[in-house]
């Protein structure tokens, strides 16, 4: 019984084993950069990590007051006398159920610029 159990084992093993790729995705390094023109709360929604969403590393300028999530969205605050932010992001994004990547500018609504970095400057 053993001798058959060894026999059989390997294509067992080997047929639950899943192929070795990713689903379709991009993956980035983005610069958004924000202008407040007005003197209200500074506030801006900026990407979470999710089922479909990889966030690396999310990194701002100036520093932000605080933070919030609010029903799976993560905001950054910043004080009133702020006029200017730039929020940089490494992440992977993945296909949603209709088949389409989110592109960098809705990952970053209300972002005055997005720009992508190059490969060789996406490493801090």
């Amino acid at each position: 019984m053993a001798a058959i159990l060894l026999a059989v084992w390997p294509w067992t093993a080997c047929s639950t084993v899943p192929p070795a790729l990713l689903p379709e995705h991009d993956e980035r390094t983005v610069v958004a950069e924000y202008e407040f023109v007005t003197t209200a709360a500074h506030r801006i929604a900026v990407p979470a990590s999710s089922t479909w969403l990889a966030v690396f590393t999310l990194a701002a300028e100036p520093a932000p007051r605080s933070e919030q999530f609010e029903h799976g969205q993560r905001y950054l605050l910043w004080p009133d006398d702020c006029t200017h932010a730039v929020v940089r992001c490494s992440y992977r994004a993945y296909a949603g159920a209709d088949g389409s990547i989110p592109r960098p500018e809705q990952l970053f609504p209300g972002a005055t610029a997005v720009r992508t970095l190059p490969p060789a400057a996406r490493s801090p």
